[in-house]
Order: C-alpha cells, then sequence, then structure tokens
C-alpha cells in the first residue's frame, strides 16, 4: 500500500487530483492548503513544496506537482483510468496537454470571474469572461460532435481526462451544448465527485442577452 498525501484546497486543479483518487478508490491523507489565508505561502508549506502552489502529491516520499503530471503519475503507477491502447493513450496524452496549456486557461477565466471574484466582493470583469467563452466555443462544438457520435467520455473509457476537463464543466454555460452537458452530469453523478466534495452547483452564468 502506497504512503499517499495530497496538498488541496477546494479550487479547480486540485479538485482534478482528488476526483481521480477517490474514483480510482486509493487511499489517502487529505492536507487542506488554504489559499485565502495564504497557508500554501507558510514556511511550513514551503518547505514540502517550494513552488507554493496546490496541488502536489507526496506518494512514498516523492513530491510530484503541476495537476495532470499528478493525474498521469497516478494513472501510470496504478494502472487505472488510464486507456488500454497506444492509439488511446496517445489521444489522451493529446487531450491532457491541450486541457493545461489552452482549455483551463480560458475555462479559468470563467472561474476567477464567477466564483472567485464574487467570493472576495469584486464584480465579474464580463469582456473578460466573454472573450475567453467567444474561444471556448469552438472547443466546445468539436467536443459537442465527439458526443453526437455516441461516446459516453473523452476516450474510450472514463479516464483522468474526464478528471481533468469535468472540474470547469459546472463554470462554463452549455446552454449550447446540450451532449457536453449530459457529459458533466454524467462526471458529476460519479461516487467519487461527491466523495470528493466537488461543489453540486452549477455557477451563476451571465444573462443571456451578454453571452
Amino acid at each position: 500500500m502506497s504512503d499517499i498525501h495530497l496538498y488541496w484546497f477546494w479550487s479547480t486543479n486540485p479538485q482534478k487530483v482528488r476526483f481521480a483518487l477517490e474514483e480510482m478508490k486509493l487511499s489517502y491523507t487529505l492536507h487542506k492548503i488554504d489559499l485565502g489565508k495564504k497557508e500554501n505561502l507558510s514556511s511550513e508549506y514551503l518547505s514540502i513544496n517550494p513552488k507554493g502552489q496546490v496541488p502536489a502529491l507526496s506518494i512514498d516520499g516523492q513530491l510530484i506537482t503541476e495537476s495532470n503530471a499528478i493525474l498521469l503519475s497516478l494513472a501510470m503507477r496504478f494502472h487505472r483510468l488510464w486507456p488500454s491502447s497506444p492509439q488511446e493513450q496517445s489521444k489522451a496524452m493529446e487531450l491532457l496537454f491541450f486541457e493545461s496549456s489552452t482549455f483551463s486557461s480560458l475555462a479559468g477565466t470563467h472561474y476567477s470571474n464567477l466564483v472567485i471574484r464574487p467570493l472576495i466582493g469584486a464584480k465579474p470583469n464580463k469582456p473578460a469572461v466573454l472573450k475567453a467563452k467567444s474561444k471556448l466555443v469552438p472547443i466546445l462544438d468539436r467536443f459537442e460532435e465527439h458526443f453526437k457520435k455516441g461516446h459516453t467520455y473523452l476516450t474510450s473509457t472514463f479516464s483522468i481526462v474526464d478528471c481533468a476537463y469535468g472540474v470547469w464543466l459546472p463554470h462554463i454555460c452549455l446552454d449550447a451544448h446540450p451532449n457536453v452537458r449530459a457529459w458533466r452530469d454524467r462526471l458529476m453523478n460519479k461516487e467519487g465527485w461527491n466523495k470528493a466534495e466537488l461543489r453540486q452547483t452549477i455557477t451563476k452564468q451571465l444573462p443571456m442577452e451578454e453571452r
């Protein structure tokens, strides 16, 4: 049995990892690092992760940072939530790199403006949200076509790829993408989603006329 410690907060990237750990049914110790209280900058946490970021995962004494690197490390180490064929593995890799390089930035604009800013009493930057949405639409269109073909997940079976994208979906307007919305709902109904205490509510979106 591996000794796994997850340094976590309820924000999206740490939740990717917690979702995956729960779906993999791995035993782990959860350490909450409150970003609001800047606990990530404490000397105690910096001695663990000098980057001062979450998530961070310690497994048998080895520290791994960057959420998708953690997901991939877990999948390959435990042979869970990872496609079996080389073709599907290549597709999964491509999707993971795309999520970290492009999708997370656009979805993160929604999250920061529609979740974080209201928490600190600031109004959303609507132009920024609308700009990000315009760039997200063609990506969601491609996903919509993928799911229209009868696919249940982004790869042939549920995988860490779905964990990486899934945590963003409750914060994006999916009115024009019913099949993507159905995918989101499948993920939100998973046992691991609930055990990871992922937020059950859908982020309040901008009024229709402003989209």
